[in-house]
Formats: structure tokens, C-alpha cells, sequence
């Protein structure tokens, strides 16, 4: 009689792993690029000061936001992608297609609303940085969430210039990426160039609003 032989008992997560995949996930959901993007222009309106502002930030979180979350909400229920954070590349390319699109329509009724500069700058941003991704995106997954916590540091440190506090935004950036690689959702490249292209489009159009 041959003996049976008995399955190797699978090595169970220590509890410090535990911990730290849990912080991680936290971490992505809290600053996720959608939630940043709210914040972003959030912040847009508060630069702003000026009492119709809101409506404005209402018009693009409504038309550049929420429709692409929708969307997203809508191919996880129908089973057309497997998770809301798009881990596969190839999942990202209908997200990124709708993104760009309501993106544009909002930085058009932006500016035929007469909007102030700044948001309409902060939207041309937006799109800048979706067209970077998506087009990276086609043979390389770069992180959208480290690529919206530059954007928003970014945005924090122009506008109110280096101090503890904006520094503290700034830190945002690494703790962001150490959750998308600790995921193992990201490399270190993908988490770097991710960021590199939200800081750096954020400053272009700060600058653009500056040569108005």
C-alpha cells in the first residue's frame, strides 16, 4: 500500500503582515484618486473665495468624478473588471477612455460658464494627467493613486508655499506609494513616474494660471 502523503501545512500570515497589509489598504482607500480629486477641487474653491465657486466644483465632481466612478461601480457589478481599484492594466483602458471624456466635457462647460481661472486650470490639469496616464497605461501600469497624491501635494505647496503643514501633505506622496507597493499593486518605477506626472502637470497649470 502506498502511504498517503499529507499536504504540507501553508505557512500562516504573522500578525505584524497582517497589520501592515491592513494599514496599506486604508491608506489606498482614504486617499484614493477619486477622494483626492474631490479635495483637490475642494481646495480650488477655497482659493477661489468667491461665493459661486461652489457651483462650479459641483459642476466638475459631478460631470469629471462621479459619472467615471459610476461607470466603474457598473463594470465591477456586471463583472466586467475585479476590483474597484483596477488592479489588472487591461481593465484600465474603458475606465481611462470614459475618464478623459467626462474629464473634457467638464473643463468645456467650465469655461463656457465663465468659471473662475483657477478651476478651470485645475481641470486642464486633470485631463493632462489622465491623457499621461492613459497613454502609459496601454503597456505600463503606472499608479493613479500616486500620481493624484502629487497632484494634490503639488497644488498644496504652490499655494500656500513650504511650511510644516504643506510638508506634511508633501509626505503624503511616499506613504501613498508604500501602500501601493506593500499591495504589491505597484512597483517603485510605477509608483515614482506616477507621481512625477500628477506634481508636474499640477505645476504646469499653476504656471499657466500665472501667464494669464
Amino acid at each position: 500500500m502506498t502511504p498517503r502523503v499529507q499536504p504540507k501545512p501553508q505557512p500562516q500570515p504573522q500578525p505584524t503582515a497582517l497589520v501592515g497589509y491592513r494599514v496599506a489598504r486604508v491608506v489606498s482607500d482614504v486617499f484614493s484618486p477619486p477622494v483626492l480629486a474631490v479635495v483637490i477641487a475642494v481646495l480650488g474653491a477655497l482659493l477661489v473665495a468667491q461665493p459661486g465657486a461652489w457651483r462650479f466644483v459641483l459642476v466638475f465632481v459631478g460631470v469629471g468624478i462621479l459619472a467615471p466612478i459610476f461607470d466603474v461601480i457598473w463594470l465591477l457589478r456586471t463583472g466586467r473588471i475585479s476590483d474597484f481599484h483596477l488592479t489588472k492594466r487591461s481593465e484600465r483602458i474603458r475606465p481611462f477612455v470614459v475618464s478623459t471624456a467626462a474629464t473634457t466635457l467638464a473643463m468645456v462647460i467650465l469655461w463656457a460658464l465663465g468659471a473662475p481661472a483657477l478651476l478651470i486650470w485645475l481641470a486642464v490639469a486633470a485631463l493632462a494627467q489622465t491623457l499621461l496616464l492613459f497613454v502609459l497605461t496601454l503597456r505600463w501600469k503606472v499608479s493613479i493613486h500616486a500620481a493624484t497624491s502629487g497632484a494634490f501635494a503639488a497644488l498644496v505647496t504652490l499655494a500656500w508655499g513650504i511650511r510644516p503643514a504643506t510638508g506634511l501633505v508633501v509626505l503624503l506622496i511616499p506613504v501613498v506609494g508604500w501602500a501601493r507597493i506593500h499591495l504589491r499593486r505597484h512597483t517603485l518605477a510605477q509608483v515614482v513616474v506616477g507621481a512625477t506626472i500628477g506634481a508636474v502637470t499640477m505645476a504646469v497649470a499653476m504656471r499657466g494660471l500665472l501667464w494669464e
